[in-house]
């Protein structure tokens, strides 16, 4: 079965909101987290700093052009419309784990 970013998150939503199975709303964000590549991640881990597109790409060695290619399919697989979501998403996800 494949899943795109608005469904899942609409999923999740509906799960946390109607008290539905726990270890589904897990899998559902595994899965979305294993969706996004290492560079992805990589670029999600700069967005909870506020760092412009062209401060990302001077930090990691890429275009400016390349990290919002990056940054707009970090949205299209969170199902997200912004970098703030997406930063929320990277902090109650990642922020226990070393990847910054």
């Amino acid at each position: 079965m494949k899943f795109d970013g608005k469904y899942i998150s609409l999923l999740g939503c509906f799960l946390r909101y109607n008290g539905a199975n726990l270890i589904l709303l897990l899998i559902v964000k595994d899965y979305i987290i294993m969706k996004l590549s290492n560079r992805e991640i990589e670029i999600l881990s700069c967005l909870p700093y506020g760092l412009t597109d062209k401060e990302i790409a001077s930090k990691l060695g890429i275009s400016k052009r390349t990290v919002q290619t990056h940054v707009n399919r970090i949205f299209i697989k969170l199902g997200v419309r912004n970098r703030v979501s997406a930063a929320c998403f990277f902090i109650r996800n990642f922020q226990d784990k070393n990847v910054i």
